[in-house]
């Protein structure tokens, strides 16, 4: 039985991503036929970036977090209790990696604009 779920999970996600491919195939075949191709378009098109440390960090965060709620929640010995508190601190590990993220983004920035000028 389980067998199957997975087959049929795996089934699905193989359809899911081909249809993407072939989506953004045609999109971009579209856009190049119009010649409409900017800064902008190459963005949208490029490939994922590596995984940086920001995102790294925001995850950690919220796996902690998520750890942190199905440890509370076991004292309680509900489920229900449990799965409130993985939310509840997974959501308060995005608001302070969003407070946090954004100083340390803006830190990033600066150094990358000092960097590209010195090297001009």
């Amino acid at each position: 039985m389980e067998e199957q779920v997975i087959i049929f999970l795996a089934f699905f996600c193989l359809v899911g991503y081909i249809i993407k491919v072939v989506s953004d195939n045609k999109l971009r075949r579209r856009i190049i036929e119009k010649g409409e191709i900017n800064e902008n378009v190459k963005d949208i098109f490029a490939p994922p970036r590596q995984r940086t440390a920001h995102q790294q960090l925001k995850w950690g965060m919220v796996l902690i977090a998520v750890g942190l709620g199905l440890v509370f929640g076991a004292f309680f010995n509900s489920g229900e209790i449990a799965f409130a508190f993985m939310l509840i601190f997974a959501g308060v590990a995005l608001i302070l990696y969003y407070l946090k993220g954004d100083k340390i983004h803006k830190e990033d920035k600066n150094i990358e604009q000092k960097q590209s000028e010195s090297s001009v």
